[in-house]
């Protein structure tokens, strides 16, 4: 598998190379191609995604990604005959849990993003715009001794601890204004473009939850005919969405916070080379006056299945106390090259690097081609590399009128269709005034 991505990669980047060495005739309509369609256009968050398009306008967009490391998507096919929670038999899921491998665990993550944005150039040289967008994030996780407790009981080891098994997920609103600076500086023969991007947001939690172990290392107790714990938890969340959420959302009791973004862009047009470097989500969010619960689940029993199927398990979630949590936004720090010969084909190369955040993805690489065999309808596809899941593939098109642009992208993760451990779309709508 490592040899064959480098191999791909070697043979994009001697593409890119060859087609970066062309000069791109000044009648070619791949120099007319204006920067803010040569921004390559990804599943990835990109808070200046639209600030570049040369027209003044209206942006609905809708994005979603949700990945594993283990299963495919065959494998949740098993469950296409539950039409409601009533349905799952704990069997199923214990089922499901023997195709982990051994030693591994599971890990899961959810992004969505939904909104609107609006805005355009003042000159040629400076673009302005407004965004109100609704993100959610959601990461899970069961260490590998959760599984193999789950899975083979008391047949392996004799004590398991829960490790960084968790679940966490968060909900929020932001409004935001980003702002693009283009300058020719150094006046060269190919006529480089400086492109200096910054912009703000702010932040609002709208809903916030954390269930994880009170302690990590608190182990389970195996004997040869039983299995016994006791597990404590703690449990965070934001205040309900009955009269005393709303009550606090009144009062703004739900605080806010503020994020940052930044955007260096090189781009040779005549040339047919672009670099950008991108850091997005610098900033942490407080969410005050959290609820926090700590149920805790003893259990003594031979089979654990027959001890899923037949017990009734309450767990009290009442709040013991209140915090202020400070999540860390997921930090992004993206790299991305581009290069395109003629009016047909263009490549892209895009890093997107694991730095912090407490809903932070693994190194990313994007490889990504657009080709305009009609002027008004590109096509796009390209490979993922890395993440959770190892090779996936994205497939699109475009619509590009004088009045407005469809953009519609699907992918999957660590597969092709059913063999994906992963899958994400993306449609972005878009009016010209």
């Amino acid at each position: 598998m490592r040899n064959r991505i480098i191999w791909v990669l070697a043979g994009l980047g001697l593409m890119a190379g060859e087609i970066s060495a062309q000069t791109v005739p000044d009648d070619s309509p791949a120099a007319r191609v204006d920067i803010g369609y040569r921004r390559f256009s990804q599943f990835r968050p990109d808070p200046f995604r639209y600030t570049l398009v040369p027209h003044w306008g209206i942006v609905l967009n809708f994005g979603a990604t949700v990945d594993n490391t283990v299963f495919q998507v065959n494998d949740v096919r098993a469950f296409k005959t539950i039409t409601s929670l009533s349905n799952i038999y704990y069997t199923d899921i214990f089922d499901l849990i023997t195709k982990v491998p051994p030693g591994q665990g599971i890990g899961a993550s959810a992004q969505l993003e939904s909104g609107a944005y609006i805005g355009g150039p003042f000159t040629k040289n400076f673009a302005i715009g407004a965004s109100v967008q609704a993100r959610s994030y959601g990461v899970a996780s069961l260490a590998p001794d959760v599984v193999s407790i789950l899975r083979d009981g008391n047949l392996v080891n004799q004590t398991y601890t829960l490790g960084e098994s968790r679940v966490n997920a968060l909900l929020t609103a932001e409004v935001g204004g980003h702002g693009i600076i283009r300058l020719n500086p150094l006046e060269m023969e190919d006529g480089m473009i400086l492109a200096l991007g910054f912009g703000v947001r702010q932040i609002r939690p709208v809903f916030y939850a954390n269930l994880q172990a009170t302690d990590p290392n608190g182990t389970v107790i195996v004997s040869p005919d039983s299995v016994g714990g006791s597990v404590g938890l703690n449990f965070d969340k934001t205040a309900s969405t009955g009269a005393a959420g709303l009550q606090n959302r009144a009062e703004g009791a739900l605080g806010s916070s503020w994020v940052t973004d930044y955007v260096v862009r090189l781009e040779w047009p005549t040339s047919g080379v672009a670099m950008e470097a991108m850091v997005a989500n610098v900033g942490t969010l407080t969410i005050p006056d959290v609820e926090r619960a700590t149920p805790s689940i003893e259990f003594v029993t031979p089979d654990l299945v027959q001890f899923a199927d037949s017990a009734e398990i309450t767990l009290l979630f009442n709040p013991t106390d209140t915090l202020d949590v400070v999540v860390e936004m997921p930090r992004i720090v993206r790299f991305s090259t581009s290069a395109w010969a003629n009016d047909i084909l263009q490549i892209d190369f895009s890093g997107t690097l694991p730095i912090t955040g407490d809903f932070e993805t693994p190194l990313v690489v994007d490889i990504g081609t657009t080709w305009r065999f009609s002027s008004t309808f590109p096509l796009r596809i390209g490979m993922v590399l890395g993440g959770h899941q190892g090779i996936g593939y994205t497939a699109g098109f475009t619509t590009e009128t004088r009045n407005s642009f469809l953009q519609v992208g699907a992918q999957t993760l660590g597969g092709w269709l059913g063999k994906g451990r992963g899958v994400g779309v993306r449609a972005d709508l878009g009016f010209f005034f």
